[in-house]
């Protein structure tokens, strides 16, 4: 869960390991005890919420970065992607293994 942005008390990540939302390009926004998901397509609150006034910095912030988020997502998710194959086919090489 790194964090690729904090300004004003507001703390910007992606997760790695986000199986529940995976399928859209999205961020995690915490700012104190508020925590809210937004689209970086298309800049909307997706869950939870957040202050209004952190709101509005949190849309200004996509907006300028909506390039670089946007690839931000498509690299983890390939990395992502390039674990999975890894791990599929070292468990399939331990098995042709155990069988031999």
């Amino acid at each position: 869960m790194p964090i690729i942005s904090q300004f004003y008390g507001i703390i910007i990540r992606i997760f790695f390991n986000d199986t529940e939302q995976h399928y859209l390009e999205h961020i995690h926004v915490q700012y104190n005890e508020y925590d809210a998901i937004y689209s970086i397509k298309n800049n909307v609150v997706i869950a939870g919420n957040i202050p209004s006034k952190q709101h509005k910095l949190v849309s200004a912030w996509i907006e300028i970065h909506k390039e670089l988020n946007g690839l931000m997502v498509k690299i983890l998710t390939q990395t992502i992607y390039m674990k999975i194959a890894q791990m599929r086919y070292n468990l399939n090489s331990k098995s042709k293994k155990c069988h031999n």
